[in-house]
């Protein structure tokens, strides 16, 4: 049976959401290229959101690919490569990047199996985000080595 290993949850909404980035493309010069409504490439995750629209991101890691969720009607899985294996969801203001959060995946130059769950929440009834949201996009990244 799967088992969550790690888990980090946005406290906050992310306003003006760029991407899902592995720290390494900031601070190690190293290059990320997306790959509709996301795109994966080396370092990088960017689910396609309208501009300046809120949004939570959970990121979780898993021992073994972890259980489907019928309730999340949009669904990618497929493989990322992380360079640092720490990821930030960005933010784009003024033409100045922020990072929001940071989430350590534990291992360096590392191939991921991954699957992105999206969903719009138009009331505060989802259990794993904070109860005061509402019409806001939810983002679930979730990580397992290949078998």
């Amino acid at each position: 049976m799967a088992e969550m290993i790690a888990v980090l949850t946005g406290e906050t909404a992310i306003s003006d959401f760029y991407a899902i980035q592995d720290l390494g493309v900031e601070e190690e010069g190293l290059r990320d290229e997306p790959g509709v409504w996301v795109a994966v490439g080396p370092n990088i995750v960017k689910p396609t959101t309208s501009p300046g629209a809120a949004l939570y991101v959970r990121c979780e890691t898993w021992d073994t690919e972890p259980p489907d969720d019928a309730s999340w009607p949009h669904a990618w899985s497929g493989d990322i490569y992380l360079s640092t294996g720490r990821i930030s969801a960005l933010s784009m203001t003024g033409g100045f990047i922020h990072r929001n959060w940071v989430f350590d995946l534990g291992r360096r130059a590392t191939t991921w199996r991954l699957r992105i769950r999206w969903k719009f929440l138009d009331n505060d009834r989802e259990p794993l985000f904070p109860r005061e949201i509402y019409q806001v996009d939810l983002y679930t990244l979730q990580f397992w080595l290949p078998s």
